[in-house]
């Protein structure tokens, strides 16, 4: 078990980049455990990438639960990757408090395979007056791995604005879900929600086959631009 308990304060006005690169080529039963708390103070800002490079098997549980508060006028962007090798069992959960004029950008790039089980959720409560967020989740499946991915933005303030965007697409015996939420709870605040799930796009599809690709090659590039 691999545990992991943080809690983060940017100070006012500072500016910080986290990068974490996780391994787990020979994993059989391993659990890596987040619970993270962390403050963007006023006028600050971080950004946090995570990827996580597995081996074939997968044998790995990961299960991230991160709270943030981004205060006036900080800005907050975190990136989850895990692209290559078996992801196994994934339970991601990050909500986000955002304040007055502050922002919020969240993105999860993920290929699950074989039977691998993958839920996502993603939260953004825009509580302060020009406050915005993107919640984005980019998935590929095939074999028989499955996902759900639950994205919620909750704008509760004048002139907020926010955005969800959430793609999947599905080979095989896959099966994916999309549950999104958006509320609106000011005249003045403004969401939009996009979601695609299912088959790769077969105008593209029939492009890259236009081009000499076979189908294979040209469904795994169609995987390759949505997960970059």
């Amino acid at each position: 078990v691999q545990r992991i308990i943080t809690d983060t304060v940017i100070e006012e006005g500072a500016h910080a980049r986290f990068i974490a690169n996780c391994t787990f080529p020979n994993a059989v039963n391993v659990q890596h455990l987040m619970n993270a708390t962390i403050t963007v103070e006023k006028g600050a800002s971080l950004s946090y990438f995570e990827r996580h490079t597995h081996g074939p098997e997968g044998g790995v549980t990961i299960v991230p639960i991160t709270k943030v508060h981004i205060c006036e006028d900080a800005r907050f962007s975190t990136e989850f990757e895990l692209i290559k090798g078996a992801a196994g069992v994934i339970e991601l959960d990050y909500a986000a408090e955002v304040d007055a004029n502050a922002t919020v950008d969240m993105m999860t790039r993920i290929f699950g395979r074989f039977s691998d089980r993958i839920h996502i959720r993603e939260a953004a409560h825009l509580a302060g007056p020009g406050s915005t967020g993107v919640l984005t989740s980019h998935i590929a499946l095939k074999n028989s791995a499955t996902a759900t991915i639950e994205n919620e933005l909750v704008a509760d303030a004048p002139y907020a604005r926010g955005h969800v965007d959430c793609k999947e697409i599905v080979q095989d015996k896959a099966h994916a879900r999309a549950i999104p939420i958006v509320q609106v709870n000011n005249h003045l605040a403004h969401v939009t929600h996009e979601a695609a799930i299912g088959s790769v796009d077969s105008k593209q599809l029939e492009t890259l086959l236009s081009r000499g690709l076979t189908e294979d090659e040209a469904t795994d590039m169609i995987i390759q631009g949505l997960l970059s």
